[in-house]
């Protein structure tokens, strides 16, 4: 789904790049679950994690117009792009040529620790006493 979807959120164009503050992307029911939405191709699309929790049980077509003003994109463009992606076979060939290039990109580094000062100089020791 990810693949076929370009690696990107349906609603707001970031693509998985873009993900380096704990945001993911997810699959997103356009028909929710709680209204009897399956695990169809045609009822998911790739999301980010912050899209799809702010969609709720929106309609998706309602929430795709409201993302696409925020964004400064073009809310038909953004429900044709739903409509597009719900329908469209993944081409393994690109998805593989995806995956390779994946594979070239440099690995974001993790932050380093911040550095903790284990010298007690100016530190007052409080010692337990005894209850009676």
């Amino acid at each position: 789904m990810y693949l076929r979807d370009g690696l990107a959120c349906a609603y707001c164009g970031k693509g998985v790049e873009a993900f380096n503050n704990g945001n993911r992307l997810t699959l997103d029911h356009l028909k929710p679950r709680s209204d009897g939405g399956q695990n169809e191709t045609t009822n998911l699309i790739t999301c980010c994690l912050s899209c799809n929790s702010r969609r709720g049980t929106k309609p998706w077509r309602l929430f795709a117009r409201d993302i696409a003003n925020e964004y400064g994109r073009d809310p038909t463009q953004v429900v044709r792009t739903v409509m597009i992606l719900r329908y469209r076979q993944p081409r393994i060939a690109a998805a593989n040529a995806a995956i390779e290039h994946r594979k070239e990109l440099p690995t974001p580094k993790p932050p380093k620790p911040p550095k903790i000062n284990e010298s007690l100089e100016g530190v007052c020791v409080i010692q337990p006493v005894g209850i009676a």
